[in-house]
């Protein structure tokens, strides 16, 4: 889905940030925003990582969540309460969520 979403907005002509071979946790995410230039940032990230990126990134604008799943069940027994969590990680309340 983030491959996707990346690609029409580049086809729209926006200069994106875009961690396109998945590394999705913190490492990887500081390599991706440091190593691209661009306008916008489209980030697949863990769903235990975005508390930390919102951290340094407070100004995040929006967070599209997507396949929350139950693969993660030894850390999160809940996807209810997953989804309250990641939630509640972005202090910023301009920050606008949503959930597919």
């Amino acid at each position: 889905m983030a491959n996707l979403l990346a690609r029409i907005l580049r086809a729209a002509g926006l200069k994106v940030v875009h961690n396109q071979e998945g590394t999705n946790l913190p490492a990887g995410l500081a390599s991706t925003l440091v190593s691209q230039k661009g306008d916008w940032a489209l980030l697949e990230v863990d769903e235990g990582t975005l508390k930390t990126l919102a951290r340094f990134y407070p100004s995040i604008d929006m967070v599209l969540i997507t396949n929350l799943a139950r693969d993660q069940t030894d850390r999160y027994p809940e996807l209810s309460g997953l989804a309250e969590e990641i939630k509640d990680s972005l202090d910023n309340p301009q920050t606008r969520v949503y959930f597919k």
